[in-house]
């Protein structure tokens, strides 16, 4: 059976399957999220069942990372394979010499799994193809479904280059890994679409792009479900001319039209690139407002000091997932058009022997505008507090597409140009 849980972000999508998971006592699960630090919050929400477990990557837990680094670097220019399968798997080359290799945390941890205690495993999506073939699972469970697609459309690795790792005096043991675990299709071994058998797959998203959703479920029964979630009803200011408000939101700001308004309410900024973020990042930081960004800070602040800030968000940017960042009640988001450089490549031939041409042109037609909703509800968390989201009016067409209940409950007005945000300020 294949359930899609639905809802706005902020619903609850995965704290719902985190309150089954830390029920379970026996049977085996398989959680994968996009990023480690999403990975590790799931954790910390089921850590009391002890049956659960956070199996890490290579790069976490080598005791010689730099050198590990420096060997797989050189290991996957000369192999000619993607640095990011070289770490996963071609580290097996540099691992098999390793003095630490005895007290490794990272084989460490696959002992322990093997011996059947922990039936909870939590890990990140690059890791799946391994661990699909761990065991039979009884559910598996994507979070955040749409960058799970990504991996799958990212890997893809020439049968003639995995062929030169028999030249290696321990090439044997990554060609038998990428053999094993990948699927051979058109001369390339690329990650396997179908998941393993297992009685339930549960995806959540709060954006969920139904080609997506046929990709691995063909042949499952598929339910959808929506979590309900109470909320206020936020306003939509949408402004016609994307020209207006993307240039005219810094000249707006420049001339100080919403100073007045800036420093009685702390704003949100979701940016289409990094470019634009930086030019929002120095205006605001000329004017002597607390601003935090992706494109000048490593992390944002902590949560208890996040009100003092305006956010600038990129769309596709360092904060767009994986870090918790403050709900903000005016937000001023600028649609990113051409994410993909105007078109979803699919590079996994797999993607195109399973869904149709049609299929494929509702994929290229709904990533962007997914995107974009989620990149817009970065900094609209809270449900039960009232947002106003100046946007363009593209928004509107990607808001219907995924969140209709949402759109539909807003209050929406427009305006023909982003000067008219001067009354703002007054």
């Amino acid at each position: 059976m294949f359930i899609v849980l639905t809802g706005r972000p902020g619903a609850g999508k995965t704290r719902s399957v985190a309150n089954v998971v830390k029920k379970v006592k026996s049977k085996p699960i398989l959680c994968l999220f996009p990023l480690r630090a999403l990975r590790d919050a799931f954790y910390e929400q089921v850590k009391d069942n002890p049956k659960a477990i956070v199996v890490r990557s290579r790069e976490e837990l080598c005791l010689a990372k730099d050198k590990l680094k420096e060997a797989v670097t050189k290991l996957s220019s000369y192999f000619r394979l993607p640095e990011e399968v070289a770490y996963r798997s071609l580290g097996t080359l540099v691992c098999a010499r390793c003095p630490y290799k005895e007290k490794c945390e990272y084989y460490k941890q696959y002992e322990l799994l093997k011996d059947g205690y922990y039936n909870i495993i939590i890990a990140t999506h690059k890791m799946s193809p391994a661990l699909f073939a761990l065991k039979k699972w009884y559910m598996i469970y994507f979070d955040e479904f749409e960058t799970y697609f990504h991996y799958l459309n990212g890997v893809k690795i020439p049968e003639g280059a995995l062929n030169r790792l028999l030249e290696h005096p321990l090439g044997h043991l990554f060609h038998e890994i990428i053999v094993n675990n990948y699927v051979k299709v058109d001369g390339f071994y690329v990650p396997p679409i179908k998941p393993p058998n297992s009685k339930y797959i549960v995806i959540s998203s709060a954006t969920p792009i139904i080609p997506l959703i046929k990709l691995i479920s063909k042949e499952h029964k598929v339910i959808f479900k929506e979590l309900p979630v109470k909320q206020e009803k936020d306003y939509l200011i949408f402004v016609y001319s994307r020209r207006k408000l993307r240039e005219g939101l810094l000249k707006v700001l420049k001339e100080g039209a919403l100073d007045k308004f800036l420093r009685q309410n702390f704003v949100g900024f979701i940016s289409p690139n990094k470019e634009y973020s930086k030019k929002l990042v120095e205006i605001l930081t000329k004017k002597g407002y607390n601003v935090c960004s992706d494109v000048k800070d490593e992390h944002p602040p902590p949560m208890h000091e996040s009100e003092k800030y305006n956010y600038v968000v990129t769309t596709k940017g360092k904060w767009f997932r994986g870090v918790n960042l403050a709900d903000k009640p005016i937000i001023i988001g600028i649609y990113q058009w051409q994410t993909y450089g105007g078109k979803l490549k699919i590079h996994n031939p797999l993607i195109q022997e399973i869904l149709s041409k049609e299929e494929i042109d509702a994929l290229r037609e709904q990533f962007v505008p997914a995107e974009n909703v989620q990149a817009l509800f970065r900094l609209n968390r809270i449900p039960y507090r009232q947002h106003a989201m100046i946007v363009e009016r593209k928004f509107a067409d990607a808001l219907r597409m995924f969140l209709p209940k949402y759109y539909e409950k807003c209050e929406k007005h427009s305006i023909s140009d982003i000067s008219e945000l001067k009354k703002i300020g007054g």
